[in-house]
């Protein structure tokens, strides 16, 4: 399950600078597993929850405000 949630601050007509968080929380547990050898290798097991952080400047072309 994915929650996300963003501003745009607006410091220029034509610029703007964004900040958005995404945080995600797994509703699977999936894993990737190698099993041609004799003991079955755990090659990755995904996190059960992260969080991303977004930075950005927008640059507005065309708005008339």
């Amino acid at each position: 399950m994915l929650v996300s949630a963003g501003a745009t601050w607006r410091f220029h007509r034509l610029l703007g600078l964004s900040l958005a968080a995404q945080g995600l929380v797994r509703l699977a547990a999936p894993s990737f597993d190698l099993e041609d050898t004799p003991e079955p290798v755990n090659l990755f097991t995904s996190a059960p929850a992260s969080l991303r952080l977004l930075l950005g400047l927008e640059v507005r072309l065309g708005d008339p405000r």
